[in-house]
């Protein structure tokens, strides 16, 4: 294990926090009952998401049929990439505002954030935890915190933060590094989507404050979103933001943080 990884460990040792590590590796080439459009995006390079909606309309219904204001000025706030700037090693967003797309401080807003809480759950990832492709109130993180508002877990009140970059880390230095730069406050909880699980899994001393939770298992099929995948990556849209933060709530309740 490298520098960087024993950093984080000792961050969330010290901190008397705990750290989740989300497992979405090749989602499509992982599911067994893959849908037939799903099927056919294995064999598919689709780069511009927006322009792929805007050119089909079947497209769209598909993906954003459930969102009756859904239109071209909808989807380019929502798909928009959003600059970053490097501070001291660590990637934040640039601060902007739109009707659906909104970030402050350098993080991506949660919606429905209680005023009063016991702890934070931080988020850290690339785009489908940073949330593109959904408005504020859909990402991973805004749909988490309606399910922790009304159904708490060991009686406690959590606060969702997004801390997600949301550009893509396959050695897992950016959200790693953002990891390293949030304080923790004891009973914290980190959640890291991430393909760089077995640099923890060999880390036998990081097994009391780590835990690892495959999460590909809440888009087997059947289930009622629809098509949720966009390509092979497995980049998401907000029916697929639910299916996650599902998984993610029953994750937490299972080891009861």
């Amino acid at each position: 294990m490298n520098e960087l990884y024993k950093k984080v460990l000792a961050h969330i040792k010290a901190s008397e926090s705990k750290l989740i590590m989300l497992d979405f590796s090749n989602p499509l080439e992982r599911i067994k009952s893959p849908s037939q459009r799903e099927i056919e995006l294995l064999n598919k390079n689709d780069k511009s998401i927006m322009l792929a909606l805007l050119r089909d309309p079947e497209l769209l219904q598909m993906f954003y049929g459930d969102i009756p204001y859904c239109t071209p000025a909808y989807l380019y706030q929502i798909c928009k990439e959003v600059p970053i700037i490097e501070q001291n090693g660590v990637y934040y967003w640039t601060d902007m505002e739109s009707d659906f797309f909104n970030t402050i401080d350098g993080r991506r807003i949660t919606i429905d954030q209680p005023d009063e809480f016991s702890n934070t759950i931080y988020f850290f990832g690339d785009c489908n935890i940073a949330g593109f492709r959904a408005e504020d109130s859909f990402t991973v993180c805004s749909q988490l915190q309606r399910m922790l508002n009304k159904k708490q877990i060991s009686r406690k009140i959590y606060k969702v933060a997004n801390e997600a970059c949301g550009y893509a880390d396959p050695e897992g230095a950016i959200k790693f590094n953002r990891i390293l730069a949030t304080d923790f406050c004891k009973g914290d909880i980190g959640v890291a989507c991430s393909a760089c699980l077995e640099q923890f899994k060999n880390n036998k001393a990081g097994a009391d404050c780590v835990f690892f939770a495959d999460i590909l298992q809440a888009f087997e099929r059947p289930h009622n979103m629809g098509e949720v995948f966009f390509n092979k990556e497995g980049q998401l849209n907000h029916k697929g933001y639910n299916l996650m933060a599902k998984q993610i709530f029953s994750f937490l309740e299972e080891i009861s943080v």
